[in-house]
């Protein structure tokens, strides 16, 4: 029997939506956006009214890279897991690793390194990568965390007790070798195993090592991506009308794809959001996995219709209703899969008043 864990891992990476850090990233960043070449030098408008017709063409362009260097640690041994070095998040955002890490959990899985990192990058991780049955994790349930290191003998799974022989055959060397398996400390925020990860950090196990902790850091993760939202048809659209519709049936029926480079698939969207922003599309590219942090406005709906975002159902968290786009700073709709593993908007475009 194989857990769900990987599926619930990938799903807690928010690779995009609420990542990077304000600035573009610097020479040896560990994180951090950069903006894709300009090749479209005076973006066009396609003007559409009230009825916007998702297309390619007025569709944003994203990738990433995930990096997971691994620490050698000594196997079957006892092994501690220090996360107190943790000042951010893979996202660049800050933490504090004693109240903001709640949870350890241990993956193992059945994939080495290199090909581990090309799976969460190309979103094709499935719950079949994974060895563990269940993952061990700390602290058990109901238990409060409230420090920032654990040993692996006192790790449970779902609450029960694991035995130290069954710890000592998971570490073993000679069962997983480094050349088909892949270790992980797993960092989380909240109690619910698989949830709310904020800190990666992948190990090997070797019989000759003489180190027994897992340290996590800042830089255990390491996230950068390539956005372009400057090559792309802007969207006209009526302005200051909240009736808008937008349909991306087409691009399911004509196999058109996303902008992770998969193909659209019915009943895939599930939700819509909409931003306003005070930044230009350019500082938006540097800044795009704060989106949610920095918008002035930040509307979402889930989709009832498929193929069709009704802009009348869009609401802030307070519940304020969306009131159409103005002319002021810029205004973005973006289109998400709330069931895939990658939860970087399939479709993002520019919104701006148009007669």
């Amino acid at each position: 029997m194989r857990t769900q864990i990987a599926a619930l891992l990938a799903a807690s990476l928010p690779l995009v939506l609420t990542a990077c850090g304000s600035d573009s990233p610097g020479p040896g960043a560990t994180t951090g956006c950069t903006s894709a070449a300009v090749t479209n030098a005076t973006p066009q408008t396609a003007c559409m009214g009230t009825t916007i017709v998702a297309s390619t063409a007025n569709n944003y362009a994203f990738t990433s890279t995930m990096k997971l260097p691994p620490l050698t640690v000594k196997s079957m041994s006892n092994l501690t897991f220090d996360w107190g070095g943790v000042t951010k998040d893979f996202l660049a955002h800050p933490i504090n690793a004693s109240n903001s890490l709640d949870t350890m959990s241990l993956l193992v899985f059945q994939l080495p390194l290199a090909e581990l990192e090309t799976k969460l990058n190309a979103d094709t991780l499935s719950q079949q990568d994974v060895y563990q049955v269940p993952p061990p994790s700390w602290p058990a349930s109901g238990a409060a965390g409230a420090t920032t290191s654990a040993q692996l003998y006192t790790f449970t799974a779902n609450g029960l007790a694991i035995p130290q022989a069954d710890f000592d055959r998971a570490t073993d060397p000679a069962m997983f070798d480094r050349s088909m398996f892949t270790f992980m400390a797993a960092a989380s925020h909240g109690l619910v195993i698989g949830e709310g990860f904020r800190m990666l950090q992948t190990f090997h196990i070797d019989a000759g090592a003489s180190s027994t902790t897992v340290a996590l850091k800042d830089d255990s993760t390491q996230l950068t991506c390539q956005v372009s939202l400057r090559n792309l048809t802007i969207t006209g659209v009526t302005a200051g009308t909240p009736a808008l519709t937008m349909s991306w049936q087409n691009m399911v029926d004509t196999g058109a794809t996303n902008a992770l480079g998969s193909v659209f698939k019915d009943n895939y969207v599930t939700s819509a959001i909409v931003g306003h922003f005070t930044e230009t599309p350019e500082q938006l590219e540097k800044k795009f996995l704060d989106l949610d942090m920095i918008a002035t406005k930040y509307y979402r709906a889930d989709i009832t219709n498929n193929g069709m975002l009704d802009f009348t159902t869009l609401r802030t968290e307070g519940g304020e209703a969306f009131p159409g786009v103005d002319d002021t700073g810029t205004w973005m709709v973006g289109l998400i899969c709330g069931n895939c593993r990658n939860p970087a908007p399939w479709y993002m475009t520019i919104l701006k008043p148009c007669t």
